[in-house]
């Protein structure tokens, strides 16, 4: 069996997160035992040390929404 693999989406799930869609930042405080792999928007040192200490990896993701171009504002600024 391989490791288990924590996303926001698990997170939310799980109760431990309100909005998968929100930045998730690990921290380094506690301690982690089992060997798993956490995607996550953001991690401190001392968490990424922790988590590949106990045999998993961290993964950085990003997933910030792109923003959304107002259409009309930049049709009205290559119209000047």
């Amino acid at each position: 069996m391989g490791k288990k693999t924590v996303t926001p989406e698990i997170l939310k799930d799980a109760g431990l997160i309100r909005k998968a869609k929100q930045p998730v930042k690990l921290l380094g405080s506690g301690t982690i035992k089992l060997a798993v792999n956490i995607k996550v928007d953001g991690a401190s040192a001392s968490a990424i040390k922790a988590v590949e200490k106990a045999g998993g990896k961290v993964e950085i993701i990003d997933s910030t929404p792109a923003p959304i171009k107002n259409k009309n504002k930049t049709e009205s600024a290559n119209k000047k």
